[in-house]
């Protein structure tokens, strides 16, 4: 069953404009016979759906882009009643049905491609080729008009907009709507939270052994204004309302529930003549503290052109690599909600730049509309996206390793290198502990896990210098980071181990369930207070650190079957005492608890070993010269000096003693343990399947979880609530 419209369109229509040549259109299980003088409202369904088959292939033509429509393409035709909406409730800002009226909606469903005759290049809408594209145009009319008529005021009305001229010619009343996915560019605003991580190196030793801790030249942070350039992919709906002669709304809605990636350029947000691209001077600002800092004090300083160069291009990198991360994030955590731009648009008053605007966005392309303090005359914005990214999305740190050492940002700048690690963070560290932890760094990007060994090393060495009476008041921070483009259910499992261990995740095999391997990143921040570091000191024995630190390894470990060789020396207090007096690992696996185990498992054991015996020897010899040093009445005391040199001189060890396997989440949970947990910590796990984050405070306080379950396993859950 079937009814036959034959499309003849008027010459001066849209319809005539992108329809090349007439075509017969089949409404696929409808009877156009008792329907044809029946008012829309007696329909007696709340929504009347139909397809629509065509006879012969009917290309529909943009531009430079081609709708390739088939025979038997999918067509779309429906009537919504009262109260309902003509669109999918995957977009925000639905148009409901008023009383008296009803609408009808006419498209198809084809394929975006550059035809035959069309050069290639950018897709009209923004659509990628080869995907589908839904085009659809929507009339709302009185309820009392007659089917047929209606049937045939969609045809007329059918629409794709494709620039200034096509909303002119729109029928007033008439909404057209194109989804699919693609690229959309625009400008936004951003505030972004800006914070410095303070942090000494191995050179800090030498500097106890001659001179007293002097001020510090460094600020906490603050927010930095931007001003971005977004490239975002994701499934999305242009929305074209012609509500007067001369008005129409133009909308750009993402659709809820669909993942989004993102390119950024990034600039200050002054005007490209005063130089729009150098982020330097605001980041300046934020880290010294002094709202009249100038890139020219540190040329007058004697910073080169080169070096100048090289920490303006890690600075746009770090803050592009922030906002790309901070928007994908954001729309993973407002999964359900549909971020959209609208303008509105009178078409008697804009003038040739809002032509061409118009143009531009109708393509993909809104930063025109979107840039700057107001778009085109004859334009004006209804709904922009301005972001504001705080500390509860992420955070712009600053890590400047070394700059305990200088007292100062400037002099720490004159002797450092600089680079962007995978997390976005800025790194700028001193040479010479850059060339002692052998951290190499190319195009901007240091090796990761030699400056995961730096981090541990130097939050170490940083904590004990906070600790020490007389020391600048300072906040210590640790933080680890790692991310995969396939990470496995495995991986994904000890993602989620580090945050139980934590104290961060109470159900990890709700998050483990119907997961599917994808891309992955784990995110983990934790910081003492000035007033709390010394807490990390107070065990004082190696025997209480080695007790910290196999415990923090017994959590990690927690239900993994694969290490369960490795729970025997972390639970087992005779075993490690045994191991702890043979030393070596010829002596260590001769012991009997070893026996039977493999080459690959006793490496394992060996590894875990050296790390907590590196880690408690440490942390007990600072402790004892910092518990003497506090024991002192302050830094006037004939003793203190003394103290302050042999401080030193451990710290100096210790870096010399820290190993390449010193730089996983291990260290992190051993020092907020070895703390009593009064850190403030973080844990964030972010991708394709699971988006995780969960932070605690201070000690006493709640901590708070945002969770996004895999779709699959929320399906199977809310099937088997329904069973019961």
């Amino acid at each position: 069953m079937s009814a036959v419209v034959e499309v003849h369109p008027d010459p001066l229509s849209l319809a005539a404009t992108y329809f090349r040549n007439p075509a017969e259109l089949r409404l696929l299980g409808v009877n156009l016979t008792g329907l044809r003088s029946l008012p829309l409202k007696d329909a007696r369904v709340q929504s009347l759906q139909a397809g629509i088959s065509m006879e012969k292939p009917l290309p529909v033509a943009i531009d430079n882009t081609e709708l390739a429509l088939g025979a038997g393409a999918s067509g779309h035709f429906s009537v919504t009643q009262e109260g309902g909406s003509p669109f999918d409730d995957v977009f925000d800002d639905p148009v409901r049905v008023q009383p008296g009226e009803a609408c009808v909606s006419l498209g198809w469903s084809a394929t975006v491609s550059a035809g035959a005759g069309f050069p290639a290049g950018a897709l009209k809408f923004g659509l990628d080729a080869k995907s589908e594209a839904r085009c659809m145009t929507h009339r709302v009319l009185k309820a009392d008009t007659p089917f047929g008529e209606a049937l045939a005021c969609a045809v007329k009305s059918y629409a794709i907009p494709g620039d200034v001229g096509d909303l002119h010619q729109m029928e007033t009343g008439a909404v057209a709507t194109i989804e699919g996915s693609g690229s959309l560019e625009f400008s936004a605003n951003a505030k972004m939270a800006a914070s410095t991580s303070l942090l000494a190196t191995s050179a800090i030793g030498d500097v106890l052994m001659s001179a007293v801790p002097g001020g510090l030249d460094v600020a906490a942070g603050g927010k930095v204004s931007v001003t971005a350039s977004f490239k975002v992919s994701c499934e999305y709906q242009v929305r074209v309302v012609k509500s007067g002669p001369n008005t129409v709304s133009l909308g750009f809605y993402r659709r809820k529930g669909r993942g989004v990636s993102s390119g950024v350029k990034v600039s200050s947000g002054v005007s490209p003549a005063l130089g729009g691209m150098d982020l330097l001077e605001p980041i300046l600002r934020v880290v010294t503290g002094r709202p009249d800092v100038r890139e020219a004090d540190l040329r007058r300083a004697g910073m080169s052109e080169a070096q100048l160069d090289a920490l303006k291009a890690a600075v746009r990198k770090s803050v592009q690599r922030k906002l790309e991360a901070s928007l994908e994030f954001l729309a993973a955590r407002d999964h359900a909600s549909s971020q959209a731009i609208v303008f509105d648009v009178r078409l008697d008053q804009i003038d040739g730049a809002g032509v061409d605007a118009i143009a531009d966005a109708l393509a993909g392309n809104l930063t025109p509309l979107t840039a700057g303090a107001r778009p085109p005359k004859g334009i004006s914005r209804r709904r922009t996206i301005d972001i504001d990214i705080d500390e509860t999305v992420t955070s712009l740190r600053v890590n400047l390793f070394g700059v305990l050492n200088y007292s100062s940002v400037s002099r720490l700048l004159l002797k450092s290198y600089t680079a962007v690690d995978e997390n976005g963070d800025l790194i700028i560290v001193d040479k010479a502990s850059a060339d002692h932890t052998r951290l190499t760094i190319h195009n901007l990007v240091p090796q990761p896990d030699r400056l995961r060994v730096l981090r541990m090393e130097s939050f170490l060495i940083s904590a004990a210098y906070a600790a020490m009476p007389g020391a600048p008041a300072v906040a210590v921070e640790h933080s680890y980071f790692h991310r995969s483009l396939k990470t496995s259910r495995s991986a994904l499992k000890d993602h989620l181990d580090v945050a139980e261990a934590l104290g961060l995740l109470d159900d990890k095999a709700a998050l483990l369930e119907g997961y599917r391997e994808g891309a992955q990143s784990l995110a983990v921040e934790f910081a003492l207070a000035a007033e709390d570091v010394p807490s990390l000191f107070a065990e004082g024995s190696v025997v209480g650190y080695d007790r910290v630190a196999r415990q923090a390894l017994a959590a990690l470990l927690e239900g993994d079957e694969s290490g369960r060789h490795r729970l025997l020396p972390a639970r087992d207090d005779a075993l490690w005492a045994a191991m702890r007096e043979r030393g070596s690992a010829g002596a260590i696996f001769s012991l009997d608890a070893f026996r039977g185990l493999s080459v690959a498992q006793k490496e394992a054991i060996y590894a875990d070993y050296r790390r907590c015996v590196w880690w408690a020897d440490s942390m007990a010899s600072l402790a004892e010269v910092i518990g003497r040093m506090r024991a002192l009445k302050g830094p006037a005391d004939p003793k203190f000096a003394a103290l302050r040199r042999q401080l030193g001189l451990r710290m100096k060890a210790v870096a010399r003693d820290t190993g390449d396997h010193f730089g996983d989440p291990w260290g992190l949970v051993a020092m907020d343990m070895a703390s009593g947990r009064r850190g403030r910590v973080r844990v964030r796990i972010t991708g394709e399947s699971v988006n995780y984050e969960r932070a605690r405070a201070a000690p006493g306080l709640e901590s708070a979880a945002r969770v996004r379950r895999p779709r699959a396993a929320a399906k199977r859950r809310a099937k088997a609530a329904r069973g019961r």
